[in-house]
């Protein structure tokens, strides 16, 4: 297994690759994934066993609705916080879009929530990929804003295995 940071103007994404042609992407960066695609080529990527989206601002995100575009039916599972910046990113559109075509199926989007233990995004043999949040009853960070501003809270499956979404995707 070896990891390659790729830097995609924005941000950087992050590739692990795990062999025989497969790799696992977190992040992608913005609009702009010439380079993340250019490194899967190098590699020889044929599947992304795992796309993980750490949070959906446009340096994290947006560059993941080109990957699915040159990946189609080709990434196994997508992993994303569902939040009310998700539903209104370009990334979230192409999801639904792939969806649609039926290129993507509802069982293959997956949740990232915050819980009291790591969350197993995926486990190949020794390999472990997990995310690894903040406890549950803790507050989110804040950047903006006072922390008594904000209302939100852990959904209430939060330390519950992930699950795929059921349902209208325009239902989060």
């Amino acid at each position: 297994m070896q990891v390659c940071f790729a830097d995609v103007a924005q941000g950087s994404a992050s590739v692990i690759l795990l062999g025989k042609r497969r790799a696992a992407v977190i992040d992608c960066g913005g609009r702009q994934t010439r380079t993340l695609i250019e490194v899967l080529n190098r590699f020889r990527i044929e599947t992304i066993v795992r796309l993980v989206i750490t949070h959906n601002h446009a340096d994290h995100s947006a560059g993941a609705a080109s990957l699915l575009t040159a990946f189609p039916r080709r990434i196994e599972q997508v992993w994303m916080l569902f939040d009310t910046a998700l539903q209104t990113s370009i990334f979230w559109a192409r999801v639904r879009e792939e969806v649609d075509a039926g290129r993507l199926s509802r069982s293959q989007i997956r949740r990232l929530e915050r819980a009291q233990r790591p969350q197993e995004v995926y486990r190949d043999g020794d390999a472990l990929l997990a995310v690894i949040a903040g406890h549950a009853r803790e507050p989110p960070i804040h950047r903006f804003g006072r922390p008594e501003q904000d209302q939100r809270r852990p959904p209430p499956e939060a330390g519950r295995p992930a699950r795929p979404v059921r349902g209208r995707l325009d239902d989060t």
